[in-house]
């Protein structure tokens, strides 16, 4: 009698229901077993698993993978039916966890299974293989697929949803023509004839039918509109919605205007559906910019805005907010409320996924904030800026970036005045790279930013040629706040040329006067953002004719307003042009005033390079400010408001050498602070550099401190008008009475902290300014006498010197850390050096390396689900989690590219499999720790090959790279790149396998002989099979006997006795890529033999 033991049971004994599972004692126990079972009887044992299993969901990928076995055996149309039905189920789960080439090839089998009998299921199969297609990187499949569903759709509304999909595909790949091409050929298909190229006639008469549908009703009202129930009209909304971006940012004439009309009948006519928010919100564009009626834009947006609430609809929030943000709102709120609102935006892009909308109003952010001064600007668009980039949209990071540049030029920080050019930026190339992709509002925005650099550096006839230019992409910048500022800046243009030309009045006063007919609507709608330039163009008006009396009224007002609404730049213009008037008149000294309170104001605003070129003009405008000051301080000397101390050299000294023993920063400017206040008679000090244009506090003494150092200053920690002020003359400033001199009064700090006695000295050392010294005395008068102030001078020059040398040390010792983070030690090593500083341009050695590369599966998909600063996160993570395999097993790393590593050993290649191995046991770890607190799981290949590379130094004069090169690394690359192709976790080349020292310590397995791409000669891949899960490895070793036979018999051209082999080993396991791929060689090569010189390697025609 036989005895059955039960192990692991709860209770005492095995009863009925008991679920025993069994295994193998070892992989080729199971080899045996299933190599007894006859070829011809395998299948139906698959079929018999499967079919005993069916009913455990758990295990549906398993349970598919055996009936799909077995599927040739199954004659009933019903069960092969409901097989379809299953693997149509598989399919979907694998695809929702990022495994889309499985869930490809289940697609496919679902396909093949069902056959013509349930067209229902042919439509749900097609379409995810389809979606499987282009997820996998498969564009041509894709396209090739989405004809297909088209002829497949069962219906019109298919038809249409079928073309919406290809609209996004073609958008997301840059194609715009092909994206508008595909909308409106899903528009014609729902029975809405749309034309590509409206005229203006079909435009007017869509306009027309808004207002008719209207029929009276208050725009607000329409938020309650009955819900749209059509399918036809919810569909032909969506393609409408679609094509939005590719329609504007292509400047396609009247289509854009044209589709946002429609989109808005469609919803006036059917009634409210989620896209109708984005439709009002569009609708408001259009009538704060071509139909020119700001008000009821206005009142669009924010139905638009309202609505999109109401239906609460996440997915479209984003571009609801950025259109009615930078389309609508300003034309009516302050300039200063548009942050928020494209804050929210960003919020929305990241919860929705929806990357296009987010980096928008990321580019936009804080540009359009007038009460922003330049330094504190650009350091915030670089932040924004870091977000577009990571979204990957070109457009968009171009756009913001070019306001960047203008700023920057303002600054003085660009190559030259009417250059956008810096170090790590070409304007050129950026701007072919625009007209190249047909971005026409990018094209536009630079026209609008250059001819404002131009014209702000006294240069009107360059900015003349960016106006006319413009003057011809007006449609693209249509409601933008872009067009604002050409207008005011093609008015003031016109005004200096025919200032200095008053015979070309009839040609440039037509263009004038339409340009503040214009500003002068937008005011009177919204006086607070445009009543202070229409005022600025009226002065310029009387200015021009004569008037100057009428003209300085209007300045004044033009100046008042500009500040009471934090215009800082057009105040500070408002007072140029005013001054520049008054000079033309003879008025010299009136001049003074305004051309003063410009200066002031430039400078306030941080535009350098205006300054000087007010200043060169202008001499008289510099003061010598330490010099007035002094006499001013010998007055109140003598009156005796200050006690004269003597202090002799022997403590100058002293102090000197305190400050020069710091090797420390903060130490050093901690020590610095201390002498110099103990020896200035301040009540407290700051310590201020300038870090890219931005004043940032490094230490404080006295006084209020900062919760945390270093900070930014802002205007009401310390003076920043005079701070810049001494920056930009290299001059110390000495205020002895700050209550009474006027030179400042315009600071908010003077305004608040009311200080009596102030020093500002500027730290020098080799001409280069980056920082200031501030002292100050509330109580005293006078407090920082002619002597005091010498030695300051001294003790300032010697914390100069200390600070270039503790920075020096610092950075030599950052330099020494940071080269180990960018250029490995082992690197160096292998170049004979130990530091990057000896390391010259064409330095090169040759040495036997594996190189590794490693790279994430369906990671493109999960950034747009994730967003940019999650993914940022979860990388830094993954990378952590896989360094210490690779150096632990003698690596190191050579560079991360994206979600890529590479890798190389200089060690036996038995090394690199080690560390492929661990980098999959690290990635489940990894992964088990992501999916517990809800993250995504993560998927990665790895390739190694091994052979004779070069490393080195490339690059030019000026810059070079630590590098390695050589085809081993070419086709390491490409080895990695194929493990995506054959589902295999890791593979290694023919070298790497014929170099390993015990091959017997791995479970390797032979997939194919393959020419890459780009290569002819042949190359054997070995995978790795240590690498895979304990079900995978299972699987493929017991498959691997068959397998190794079959191949032996394909590379000799028996082709049916290979097929035989391998169907045998594929119904062990139908779901390994590397049985079908050779299947179907067999079959294909079988059918129709290769040529006599056929030598048994496939070329490959993918990476």
């Amino acid at each position: 009698k036989k005895k059955y033991r039960y192990v692991g049971l709860d209770g005492s004994g095995a009863g009925d229901g008991v679920n025993a599972r069994y295994r193998f004692q070892h992989d080729r126990v199971q080899q045996a077993a299933y190599a007894l079972i006859e070829p011809e009887r395998q299948a139906s044992v698959h079929l018999a698993v499967g079919r005993r299993l069916r009913g455990d969901d758990s295990r549906l990928l398993e349970v598919v993978a055996h009936l799909d076995a077995g599927r040739a055996l199954i004659d009933d149309p019903a069960e092969r039916l409901d097989l379809a039905r299953m693997n149509l189920r598989a399919a979907e789960r694998a695809r929702n966890t990022a495994a889309y080439r499985v869930a490809r090839d289940l697609f496919e089998v679902g396909l093949e299974l069902v056959g013509e009998v349930d067209r229902t299921l042919v439509w749900e199969l097609s379409v995810g293989l389809q979606q499987c297609a282009y997820l996998t990187g498969a564009y041509d499949d894709a396209d090739t697929w989405s004809h297909r569903l088209l002829e497949l759709a069962p219906d019109r509304l298919a038809r249409a949803e079928v073309l919406a999909t290809r609209t996004r595909q073609y958008a997301t790949v840059g194609r715009m023509h092909d994206s508008i091409h595909a909308a409106i050929e899903g528009l014609n298909l729902l029975g809405m004839e749309f034309e590509e190229d409206p005229t203006p006639a079909d435009l007017e008469e869509e306009l027309a039918s808004i207002g008719r549908n209207l029929a009276g009703r208050p725009i607000p009202s329409l938020i309650d509109a009955p819900p749209c129930t059509d399918p036809v009209h919810l569909s032909a909304t969506r393609l409408l919605m679609e094509i939005f971006a590719a329609a504007f940012l292509s400047g396609s004439g009247t289509l854009f205007p044209y589709l946002v009309a429609r989109l808005v009948n469609l919803s006036l006519e059917h009634g409210n559906s989620p896209e109708s928010a984005f439709a009002y919100a569009a609708y408001g564009m259009l009538l704060c910019g071509k139909l020119d009626d700001p008000g009821a834009g206005y009142a669009f947006g924010r139905l638009g805005v309202a609505l999109n609430e109401r239906f609460d609809d996440v997915a479209l929030k984003s571009r609801v907010i950025y259109v009615y943000a930078m389309f609508v709102h300003h034309w009516t709120e302050s300039w200063q409320s548009m942050t928020p609102w494209f804050q929210k935006g960003i919020e929305a892009g990241y919860q929705a996924g929806d990357l296009l909308y987010l980096a928008y109003s990321a580019q936009d952010c804080i540009l359009w904030d007038p009460t922003l001064d330049l330094p504190t600007a650009t350091a915030e668009q670089r932040k924004y800026l870091s977000i577009v980039r990571d979204t990957g949209y070109r457009d968009s990071y171009d756009s913001g970036t070019l306001y960047l540049q203008m700023e920057l030029a303002f600054m003085g920080l660009t190559e030259s005045p009417f250059s956008m050019d810096t170090e790590d930026f070409d304007e050129r190339a950026t701007v072919a790279g625009m007209r190249a992709r047909g971005f026409m509002t990018g094209i536009a925005n630079h026209h609008i930013y250059k001819a404002e650099i131009h014209y702000l550096h006294d240069d009107p006839a360059g900015a003349m040629e960016h106006i006319a230019a413009q003057e011809g992409l007006l449609a693209s910048s249509m409601s933008l706040p872009q067009i604002v500022r050409f207008h005011i800046i093609a008015f003031l243009t016109r005004s200096a040329l025919l200032a200095d030309a008053p015979g070309r009045r009839a040609e440039l006063l037509p263009a004038m006067r339409r340009s503040v007919d214009q500003m002068a609507r937008w005011a009177s709608h919204c006086p607070w953002n445009f009543l202070h330039l229409e005022q600025l163009m009226r002065a310029e008006l009387e200015t021009l004719g004569g008037a100057l009396q009428p003209a300085l009224a209007l300045y004044e007002q033009a100046i008042a307003n500009a500040g009471v609404h934090g215009f800082l730049r057009d105040e500070a213009m408002a007072n140029e042009l005013a001054g520049k008037a008054l000079l033309r008149a003879g008025m010299a000294k009136a001049a003074e005033g305004y051309l003063r309170a410009a200066v002031h104001g430039y400078e306030h605003f941080g535009a350098t390079r205006k300054v000087v070129l007010l200043e060169t003009a202008h001499p008289w405008l510099v003061r010598e400010n330490v010099s007035l000051h002094l006499k001013t301080m010998s007055l109140d000397r003598t009156s005796g408001s200050v006690r004269v101390v003597d202090i002799d050299m022997a403590s100058v000294m002293k102090a000197s050498q305190a400050i020069s023993g710091e090797l420390v920063l903060d130490q050093l400017w901690d020590r610095t602070l201390d002498v110099l206040i103990e020896n200035a008679g301040a009540q407290w000090g700051a310590f201020v550099l300038q870090d890219g244009g931005e004043l940032r506090v490094h230490a404080w003494k006295g006084g209020r401190t900062p919760e945390s150092l270093p900070c930014t200053v802002v205007p009401e920690m310390l003076p920043t008008t005079l701070l810049r002020s001494v920056l930009r003359r290299r001059q110390s400033v000495v205020v002895a009475d700050a209550r009474s001199d006027t030179s400042y009064n315009h600071d908010p700090y003077f305004e608040r902290a009311q200080p009596r006695s102030v020093l500002c000295i500027p730290l020098a050392r080799h001409g280069s300014f980056e920082g200031v010294i501030y002292l100050e005395n509330a109580l005293t008068a006078g407090a920082f006498t002619e002597e005091r102030i010498e030695v300051l001078k001294l003790l300032s020059a010697q914390a100069a010197i200390s600070t270039e040398n503790a920075r020096l040390y610092e950075d030599q010792t950052r330099l020494v850390a940071a080269q180990r983070r960018f250029v490995p030690d082992e690197f160096l090593e292998n170049l004979g050096h130990r530091d990057i500083a000896n390391v010259q341009l064409g330095e090169s050695v040759s040495r036997e390396m594996s190189v590794m590369f490693s790279d994430l599966r369906g990671f493109t998909p999960l950034t747009e689900r994730l967003g940019p600063r999650n993914v940022i996160a979860l990388l830094n993570d993954y990378f952590s989690a896989l360094e210490v395999p690779i150096t632990g097993n003698g690596g190191f790393i050579d560079s991360f590219n994206g979600d890529e590593i590479m890798a190389l050993f200089g060690v036996a290649p038995d090394c690199a499999l080690d560390a492929g191995i661990a980098m999959w046991r690290a990635l489940d770890g990894f992964n088990a720790a992501s999916g517990a607190r809800g993250g995504p799981e993560l998927i990665m290949g790895v390739g190694v090959n091994t052979g004779d590379l070069v490393l080195g130094t490339v690059g030019g004069r000026d810059r070079l790279k630590c590098g390695v090169v050589g085809d081993p690394v070419n086709l390491a690359s490409r080895i990695e790149q194929l493990t995506k192709h054959y589902d295999a976790p890791f593979l290694i080349g023919e070298s790497t396998f014929r170099a390993l020292q015990r091959p017997e310590r791995f479970s390797l397995r032979l997939v194919d002989r393959v020419a890459v791409k780009g290569k002819t000669e042949g190359v054997r891949l070995y995978e790795v099979l240590d690498a895979a899960h304990d079900d995978r490895r299972e699987a493929k070793e017991s498959t691997r006997p068959l397998l190794e036979a079959a191949t032996e018999h394909y590379a000799a051209r028996r082709f049916a006795a290979a097929l035989d082999l391998a169907e045998q080993a594929r119904a062990m396991d139908p779901i390994d890529p590397v049985l079908s791929i050779l299947a179907g060689r067999c079959a294909r090569y079988h059918r129709e033999p290769p040529p006599p010189e056929w030598n048994g390697i496939e070329a490959l025609t993918h990476k």
